[in-house]
């Protein structure tokens, strides 16, 4: 029988998974779609169109994903986030997601040590493409900072100026880095049919959607960042899988990084 305290998180959290999906559907949103952070947004339903085509050079998506992961402007107990979610978590799309995490039987309080994370991170690939070091291009990519800024900045800072309003008209220089120009010559003389910066603009949105959240132990989250895996879920799963055949005694198809 669950306890009192159980019950009523349980409750709460049923009634939030309702409220949510009735809002996304009034919006005309696909709630596997709902890009939650838009959470922190004062008008969080109303981008019936976040994954409608764009026009060339606009990249709402990546700004607000640049706006949530490098500034502080969206750092705020929004009340569209369960009042069950702690304020150290509430500024975490993946533990804003807790009460979904309840009413699937997954978690049941935000201290428990298996919580919600990001499986698939875009900020991993993001960097990579525009970084000057151990990237496949890493000497365009230097030629083109230095072209726009007459230096070599640190990426951190400008990917946060990037997320800013102030700069934000400045996004669609990404779009004129080397990973960008070479992927849209292909596409023009149709060498390729994937248009990486549409598809960067549409994960943007896609990482933070509840199809993207997975409970684990806080453990292996933190141990998904260093070594050689670098939150690349797809190497995470497959140490995941060496690591318990290991415990368990049976052969392993590779070394455990």
């Amino acid at each position: 029988m669950k306890d009192m305290d159980g019950q009523k998180t349980e409750n709460k959290s049923l009634k939030w998974v309702a409220n949510w999906i009735n809002a996304c559907t009034d919006n005309g949103i696909k709630p596997w779609q709902f890009d939650f952070k838009r959470l922190y947004l004062d008008d969080s339903y109303s981008a019936k169109d976040q994954h409608a085509p764009l026009e060339e050079g606009d990249y709402p998506n990546l700004h607000l994903w640049l706006k949530y992961k490098f500034t502080k402007e969206l750092d705020k107990k929004s009340p569209n986030i369960s009042d069950l979610v702690d304020n150290y978590s509430a500024f975490e799309v993946d533990k804003a997601a807790f009460p979904i995490y309840v009413a699937l039987g997954w978690q049941k309080s935000v201290n428990d040590q298996i919580n919600g994370d990001t499986v698939n991170s875009l900020g991993t690939t993001f960097t990579q493409l525009l970084s000057v070091s151990n990237t496949q291009f890493s000497m365009e990519n230097t030629e083109r900072w230095q072209q726009l800024v007459g230096d070599i900045p640190n990426l951190k800072s400008k990917l946060q100026q990037w997320g800013t309003g102030e700069y934000d008209q400045e996004l669609d220089q990404i779009a004129s880095f080397q990973f960008a120009t070479e992927n849209g010559g292909k596409v023009k003389h149709g060498d390729n049919e994937i248009a990486v910066m549409k598809e960067l603009e549409r994960f943007a949105a896609l990482t933070s959607s509840i199809g993207n959240f997975m409970v684990f132990p806080s453990w292996m989250n933190q141990g998904r960042g260093i070594g050689n895996i670098h939150d690349y879920w797809d190497l995470a799963l497959r140490d995941m899988r060496n690591f318990w055949m290991e415990i368990s005694g049976d052969d392993t198809s590779g070394r455990i990084i």
